[in-house]
């Protein structure tokens, strides 16, 4: 069995994984964290290794799509903007004022 210490950050959603004693310490007198130790067997660690990649995998996609979408909505209204600019509108067009 391997022990993993995990230390927490009480009010976010965060981990880390610190292997030295001492840094564990040092970590755990701080009042903003929370230290807790998993005894997992070699098979376990695997497992959650390869959930938490794909896991990972999954976010980075989702923030990918979600930076293409955005990136698409601006570049579409930058485009609408510079064809209104460089056409003008009806109104503009027959002399009549836009208010």
């Amino acid at each position: 069995m391997k022990v993993r210490r995990i230390i927490t950050k009480c009010q976010g959603l965060r981990a880390l994984q610190i292997d030295a004693p001492g840094d564990l310490d040092r970590v755990a007198r701080n009042r903003h964290f929370a230290t807790r130790e998993i005894h997992e067997s070699e098979a376990d660690a695997q497992a959650r290794r390869e959930r938490e990649a794909a896991l990972a995998e999954r976010e980075r996609r989702k923030v990918g799509w979600t930076f293409v979408f955005a990136r698409s909505w601006v570049a579409t209204t930058f485009a609408g903007c510079l064809y209104r600019f460089a056409t003008g509108s009806p109104a503009a067009k027959s002399g009549q004022r836009v208010s």
